[in-house]
């Protein structure tokens, strides 16, 4: 499945997610925000027995619904949640940001480490086929797991850091053009908006210079210029002290400069 048009993925992601399947022969995925594949190490489908299990409807739908709880629960999260799946396996899941946009989610799974199949649901019509399968799957020593989970965690903030994954410019944009919009009538800074990109102040600056955008004050100032002057020419009974107060100035005065910067007239000359 093609990336979704929010997140551009250079190739090397593939390349490093084969790496990783090579060292662990495990599945390692990449999914969009709604859950579905984006990417897999070696194109790597669920295991046999997986698909054994959730040949069931019901025990489908208890995979597909953990994995959703799951996905949602690292969300605010940095942190990978290692979990045991209801066929008895182990995955983990991280969420990817890029720029404090949740792009995605990071997932390696179909992990065994116990020697005997520990099903939850010993009901499960397709109990005998299970059996074989899950002794034919690759078992995994436990003491190894932390140093994969670590390698799996270092591997996508790697990829991340070195751009091979990316937000597009559009969608970064029209992002950080949402802060501004609602936050029209308050004073705010490059620090407010940071929080809500979820980044620091000092990496919501790069970004904008390398989507190439205008610097952060520059954005907020011209929408708050613009809507000055619509608010000017609606509320003709709107005092310039009253008008600068609802965009978020407390200094009328400063108000004045920084929309004759803006438009070359004072605001009582753009009214006239």
């Amino acid at each position: 499945m093609k990336a979704p048009l929010t997140l551009l993925v250079d190739e090397e992601v593939q390349r490093y997610l084969d790496y990783y399947i090579e060292c662990f022969d495990i599945r390692i995925a990449l999914f969009d925000i709604s859950g579905h594949s984006i990417m897999a190490g070696k194109q790597k489908k669920n295991c046999d027995y997986c698909r054994m299990f959730r040949a069931h409807e019901p025990s489908n739908h208890q995979c597909l619904s953990l994995d959703k709880t799951m996905r949602e629960g690292v969300i605010g999260s940095e942190k990978t949640e290692l979990y045991r799946c209801h066929a008895g396996l182990w995955e983990a899941v991280r969420a990817v940001k890029i720029e404090g946009i949740l792009i995605g989610f990071a997932m390696v799974g179909q992990i065994r480490i116990d020697r005997e199949m520990n099903l939850l649901d010993q009901d499960h019509p397709f109990i005998t086929e299970l059996k074989d399968l899950y002794q034919k799957t690759p078992i995994l020593d436990s003491n190894k797991l932390p140093a994969m989970i670590g390698l799996f965690d270092a591997l996508m903030e790697f990829m991340v850091q070195k751009n091979f994954m990316k937000v597009r410019t559009d969608v970064f944009a029209g992002r950080l053009l949402k802060f501004i919009e609602n936050s029209l009538d308050c004073p705010v800074s490059l620090r407010d908006a940071s929080r809500f990109m979820n980044m620091t102040p000092q990496a919501l600056a790069h970004s904008i210079r390398r989507h190439g955008l205008e610097p952060f004050t520059e954005l907020l100032q011209k929408r708050k210029m613009a809507e000055a002057q619509f608010r000017l020419k609606r509320d003709s009974h709107l005092s310039i002290k009253e008008l600068s107060h609802s965009l978020g100035f407390k200094d009328p005065y400063y108000f004045s400069r920084v929309f004759k910067k803006y438009t070359g007239k004072s605001p009582t000359h753009f009214r006239r």
